[in-house]
């Protein structure tokens, strides 16, 4: 049985999250909507088309970090850095079943089906790749952390925007296990 099918009788979905942008509607940032597929957008394509910024220190010496992006939020923080775009998720589909995958494994190794969510901050270099992982917020359970660990470091992202060229930035990235559910990245 293929783990879709099997998640679909244990009565558990996996849900996407897109990477919607934070400040929707201020005219602050530029939109991106959730890609249904893996096929690149115009919108990717043009992101990753851009050269990365000179690597010069940012004006406190450290990598901005944005709370919630993939969930509304971080406006805030990317307009005081200056960022224009937002990080995106690319490869979502491809979460969602790394997921559910890791999610029945866990099921089975605790003879049930556990809930939580698990927070990482992660680094997302100038070309949008995870580069970095810190465990910001951990779940009552280590197998749960791991393999939203394990997922997390498979985001590939388009990378932040500010002058016109990339930027590596923190994002927060929230995993959740729960019946009914699994979601990687927040939305859904």
């Amino acid at each position: 049985m293929r783990h879709g099918a099997l998640l679909t009788a244990l009565g558990l979905v996996a849900t996407g999250c897109g990477g919607a942008s934070a400040g929707a509607g201020s005219g602050a940032f530029a939109s991106t909507p959730a890609a249904p597929s893996s096929e690149p957008s115009s919108f990717e394509e043009a992101v990753l088309a851009l050269p990365p910024c000179d690597p010069s220190p940012w004006i406190d010496g450290e990598v901005p970090r944005l709370t919630a992006p993939f969930e509304g939020g971080g406006s805030d923080e990317a307009a005081a850095a200056g960022i224009t775009v937002l990080p995106r998720i690319r490869n979502q589909e491809e979460l969602t079943h790394a997921l559910g995958r890791e999610f029945v494994r866990i099921m089975v190794a605790l003879d049930g089906v556990p809930a939580g969510t698990a927070r990482f901050w992660l680094l997302v270099d100038a070309r949008g790749e995870v580069a970095a992982l810190e465990v910001a917020e951990r779940t009552d359970y280590a197998l749960l952390d791991a393999a939203g660990s394990r997922v997390a470091l498979m985001a590939k992202m388009t990378p932040a925007v500010r002058s016109g060229c990339t930027v590596p930035v923190w994002v927060t990235y929230p995993v959740t296990f729960q019946r009914g559910r699994l979601r990687g990245g927040g939305g859904g």
